[in-house]
């Protein structure tokens, strides 16, 4: 497809946003939209980011859009499931002509951090029966899969996107204190224990200095998760616990350029964004199977730390090349299409 055929889709991708929009590395929703929107626009789609506080900011953000340019709307879609089923419904009624997508923005797993979430979903679809400009959907397939053989409804997939420049991963020099980064919102889901297990042991199998580093703040901070790892690692002699304030974007992806090596064994997931960061920078990743665009030589058994830790060996003593970058640019070349597809046939 060319851009000519894309010239009359326009496309709005709504985050919830109690913050300025600062593209802030802890609003993953955020920098995803922004990832997204980049590559959408690269492939002709004129796609636009709008952060809202609720449904008015989204009404008002379309009259806006609408007013200001030549060509309408034809798609808005919101990621998490946050609009009440009665402001859902006025949106549809108000906006005919726009095709409105709600997008789960995590795997199913990830869902009980937000209870009334997969309510709202099946209130969604069937609201969608009766109504063809709603679709419910999904980032990844496996939560799209689930939800159409479960309630016999459909749901899309329109995977997150991030732009990557091919760029050759780092390799460790063999001698220098090894820094590695496990970020993001400690929440269980995201096992850190575990990642900062992997850490511990590899400076016990190297014999070398470790410093690992964490987020701070924000969602889950306040759970027992960095208390247990404050204990596992206080007073080991060539540990260091480094923890770090929620940083905008592009100061984040600085930190994480000057990590040796990144560990995210999620139990559940639906893209992360510190892999594709870590990918852009090139520094290799210890990940998950959940993970599953990533390469299949970086993943671990999750509940599994010593796996964890020589899976990371591995991938700070041998050479990974581009392997990062082929993984990820496979990725969005498939998730494009399932984006055309859909923009295309869905107006």
């Amino acid at each position: 497809m060319n851009n000519i055929e894309h010239k009359d889709i326009r496309v709005a991708l709504i985050f919830k946003d109690f913050a300025a929009w600062i593209r802030s590395s802890c609003v993953g929703l955020n920098v995803a939209g922004f990832t997204t929107s980049k590559i959408l626009n690269e492939h002709g789609i004129k796609t636009t980011v709008f952060p809202v506080r609720h449904n008015v900011d989204i009404v008002n953000s379309i009259d806006k859009y609408n007013e200001n340019h030549k060509h309408r709307l034809t798609h808005v879609i919101i990621s998490a499931p946050w609009v009440s089923l009665h402001d859902m419904r006025n949106l549809i009624c108000h906006f005919p002509e726009i095709q409105f997508v709600v997008l789960s923005h995590s795997n199913v797993g990830f869902l009980q951090a937000d209870p009334c979430g997969v309510d709202l979903f099946r209130k969604y679809a069937e609201l969608a029966k009766t109504h063809k400009n709603l679709k419910v959907g999904g980032n990844c397939h496996m939560f799209s899969k689930w939800f159409e053989v479960t309630y016999k409804s459909e749901c899309v997939c329109l995977p997150n996107l991030y732009p990557v420049k091919k760029i050759k991963s780092k390799v460790w020099d063999g001698k220098s204190t090894i820094k590695i980064g496990a970020f993001g919102a400690i929440r269980p889901e995201k096992n850190f224990m575990t990642a900062a297990a992997g850490a511990m042991a590899i400076h016990s199998i190297l014999n070398v200095p470790i410093e690992l580093h964490m987020s701070t703040g924000g969602g889950g901070c306040k759970s027992t998760t960095l208390p247990a790892i404050t204990e596992m690692t206080e007073n080991v002699e060539g540990v260091k616990l480094i923890r770090h304030d929620w940083e905008t974007w592009d100061k984040f992806i600085k930190l994480i350029s000057e990590m040796d090596l990144l560990i995210q064994v999620s139990y559940t997931e639906s893209f992360n964004m510190v892999t594709a960061d870590g990918v852009s920078v090139g520094v290799p990743t210890v990940i998950s199977p959940v993970i599953y665009w990533g390469p299949k030589s970086w993943m671990a058994n999750p509940d599994d730390s010593l796996d964890v830790a020589n899976v990371g060996i591995s991938l700070l003593t041998i050479d990974q090349e581009h392997i990062g970058y082929d993984a990820l640019n496979e990725h969005n070349t498939k998730a494009v299409h399932k984006w055309l597809d859909f923009l295309e046939f869905n107006r």
